[in-house]
């Protein structure tokens, strides 16, 4: 009897999350993303502030140069006005030289799933492991890139290169923050 009610327990269980992603998926197409409305509203978070806009692009020194790319705030900025994603991150795995961590995109809407993993040694120049506190940091750093590396494939790579270069239209000064542009407006009127 026992082994009965687990299985009954069990098949609610399967019953509530199978109606759970129907939900979702149901929710996702009745609200679907709008490509012109994503490109306005990234857009505009990217022209609200220099600050936001310099955030825009990471710049990593690799070897006798440097490695440029969008970065974990850009890919937070499309996530979160490209719609209709759900993001979830794996445990982080902790070995003896490095933290690794798997991130998954689901595209409700079109139902399609990415996953985007990023991997960060814990081990000094001289070959010590890294103490406990900033073992913790690499791994908050770790899930924040493997976030970015899975956003950035599920949403097209043409659209958040769009935003980059808005970003970094801003960033340089070639064109005005949106605040600065409010005040100025304000100005002239009064």
């Amino acid at each position: 009897i026992l082994g009965m009610t687990r299985g009954a327990a069990m098949s609610t269980q399967i019953q509530m999350m199978t109606a759970m992603v129907d939900k979702k998926i149901a929710t996702a197409r009745a609200f679907p993303r709008s490509i012109a409305r994503f490109k306005e509203e990234a857009s505009a978070l990217l022209r609200e502030d220099v600050e936001t806009a310099r955030s825009a692009e990471y710049a990593k020194p690799v070897g006798g140069g440097t490695v440029r790319g969008p970065s974990v705030r850009l890919a937070e900025v499309a996530a979160l006005c490209w719609t209709n994603l759900e993001i979830k991150i794996g445990e982080p795995i902790v070995g003896d030289k490095s933290v690794t961590v798997i991130v998954s995109v689901w595209d409700l809407q079109r139902n399609t799933t990415s996953e985007g993993i990023a991997t960060t040694s814990i081990i000094t120049k001289t070959g010590q492991r890294y103490q406990q506190s900033m073992i913790e940091t690499a791994v908050v750093a770790t899930v924040a890139k493997a976030r970015r590396n899975a956003i950035l494939t599920a949403i097209p790579r043409t659209y958040v290169n769009d935003l980059l270069v808005i970003a970094k239209e801003v960033a340089s000064g070639n064109r005005e923050p949106l605040e600065t542009r409010r005040q100025k407006a304000i100005d002239y009127f009064a």
